[in-house]
């Protein structure tokens, strides 16, 4: 999806390696783009040449895991390689690290941010990005946590993960 937006264009990406690759089929229904890391960086790369900025949203990796694996850490360097300037992804139900890496920034889990799931303490934080893009990429970010009150309600705090 390509948007333009104060004059900025800004191409969007999504990927997942979550549900089976037959999904994936031209005639799928419903179809999704599975997350084939070739392939996804060379889509970026395509991205990058109709767009200023490109953002790369990735439903991946191991539920509950607090920190991404070896094989993410590789995916998003290479998309960011390829040309992303904003990798985001999400699945694992608890903050993953954010990183900033060459010119671009990945967050690993955003955590969840409105979900009935109180049940350990990783899962009662989430993530919110601010982030402020121009032509060449990120121009600068903020990191805004929040937690979940006993009734699934999120509630901004001050510290940082």
């Amino acid at each position: 999806m390509l948007r333009t937006i104060n004059g900025i264009h800004i191409a969007f990406l999504g990927y997942t390696n979550l549900i089976p690759r037959s999904r994936d089929a031209i005639d799928a229904s419903p179809a999704i783009a599975y997350l084939d890391p070739a392939v996804a960086a060379a889509d970026v790369a395509r991205a990058k040449n109709e767009a200023d900025v490109v953002v790369v949203l990735l439903h991946w990796g191991n539920e509950y895991e607090t920190r991404a694996s070896p094989a993410q850490r590789d995916i998003a360097h290479a998309l960011i390689d390829a040309g992303a300037a904003l990798v985001i992804g999400h699945h694992p139900h608890v903050v993953q690290e954010v990183e900033q890496y060459d010119r671009g920034l990945i967050a690993y889990s955003l955590g969840n941010f409105v979900f009935d799931q109180n049940f350990s303490e990783d899962t009662r934080h989430g993530l919110g990005l601010r982030i402020v893009i121009d032509r060449t990429g990120i121009a600068s970010y903020e990191i805004l946590p929040f937690v979940f009150s006993h009734d699934f309600q999120p509630m901004t705090v001050n510290s940082t993960f």
